[in-house]
This record gives structure tokens, sequence and C-alpha cells, in this order.
């Protein structure tokens, strides 16, 4: 889809705006000198002012699926439902996201990507996601942890974004 930017090469300078920031230093600083971090490294208090914008998925496999385990409560308010305890391929822009979250699984690696909310007939606004891997071995990733920032598109006529 052309109003979509995929970054599989995410450095902390790409990222544009300050809570993915907060994130991703976040998970580098719990992985530490391994591939990356396992969910019991991560200390919902440290990540608190952040937690409603979080998105947390299990990944399956044989066959593998991706199921929402936790949807922070401004992702529910964009999406218009609480998708909690849902398979991704009940959503909408399915293949989109099954692509997204399978290049996570088999590269072990951090995605950047941005686009517009047209999943839900909300054109109007606009994200950044960033998503992250977690492995209980250091091997195979076992969940991914999603951070998002809304905003609506040329707000208030000022040609520049504004925060939801």
């Amino acid at each position: 889809m052309s109003n979509r930017i995929f970054n599989s090469d995410v450095k902390l300078d790409d990222i544009p705006v300050e809570s993915l920031q907060t994130l991703f230093t976040y998970w580098n600083e719990i992985r530490g000198s391994r591939a990356m971090p396992a969910r019991v490294d991560i200390e919902p208090a440290r990540l608190a002012s952040i937690l409603p914008m979080l998105v947390l998925i299990d990944v399956e496999s044989d066959p593998m699926r991706f199921k929402i385990r936790l949807m922070g409560s401004e992702n529910v308010k964009v999406a218009g439902e609480d998708m909690t305890g849902r398979y991704i391929e009940t959503l909408n822009s399915y293949d989109r996201l099954y692509e997204n979250l399978t290049w996570l699984v088999d590269n072990r690696l951090p995605y950047l990507a941005c686009g517009t909310v047209d999943w839900r007939a909300k054109n109007y606004m606009s994200y950044h996601t960033l998503g992250l891997p977690l492995s209980d071995n250091d091997r195979d990733v076992n969940m991914i942890l999603f951070g998002f920032y809304y905003f609506f598109n040329n707000a208030a006529g000022n040609g520049g974004p504004q925060q939801i």
C-alpha cells in the first residue's frame, strides 16, 4: 500500500516519536547482549506512561498463528473494540499484518512502520508502530511487543500531525 512505510533496519534516530524511542531504548536495555529479551524481563511499571499504547501478541507455531494477548486502552479506542484474545486472521488487513509479523518472527529483528488507519475507515488518522521480538529461549520469537503512536493528519489546518 502506498501510504505505508516499513523499516526493517531500525535505529533510535529513525523513530520519530518520543514514546516509541522510550520503548526501543528500554527493549535494548533489557535485551543486553542477547538477540532479544524475554517477556519476563519486562517491568510494566517502567513503561507506565506508554502502557495504553502497547499491544502484546502471542506467537504460535505449526501452524504459525498470532493471538492478541493484551491490547492497550488507546489501541482499543482507535480500533473501536477490544481485540484481546482474538487471532489476527479475524482482523481487517490480515494479509499485510500477517506478512509483517511473519517477517519479524523469521528475522528476529524489530521493525518500524507507519501508515494510515485505513483498516478502520479512519483515513484521517495515521500511526507509527514499533514491533519488537521477545523470546523465552533467545532463539525463537514467542511474543511480539508493539508500541503505537496515533495522530490526526493535518489537524487543525496547521499542516502537521496532532497526537490523539
